[in-house]
């Protein structure tokens, strides 16, 4: 009696054949694609420039929007 055949491909070493190989592959590309495309979604749309706040350099102490604006010695600076 022999036994019956495999449904799957596999050569002598018991290794899945290429046909295995390629469905993992493409299941792969597909997955890294889904990623790319939820990571890009998640990007913020809220405008073009990025959260500021007006910050004094020698203390780092946030300060109010007026210190960064009006110049001066005791100036702000505007950290992104």
């Amino acid at each position: 009696m022999t036994p019956p055949p495999h449904s799957a491909a596999v050569t002598g070493s018991g290794t899945p054949g290429g046909d295995a190989r390629r469905r993992s592959g493409l299941v792969t590309l597909g997955m890294v694609g889904t990623l790319a495309l939820a990571l890009s979604g998640c990007s913020s749309s809220g405008g073009s420039n990025p959260p500021s706040r007006c910050v004094d350099p020698s203390t780092l102490k946030v300060l109010d929007t007026h210190s960064c604006t009006s110049g001066g010695a005791t100036a702000g600076r505007w950290y992104y």
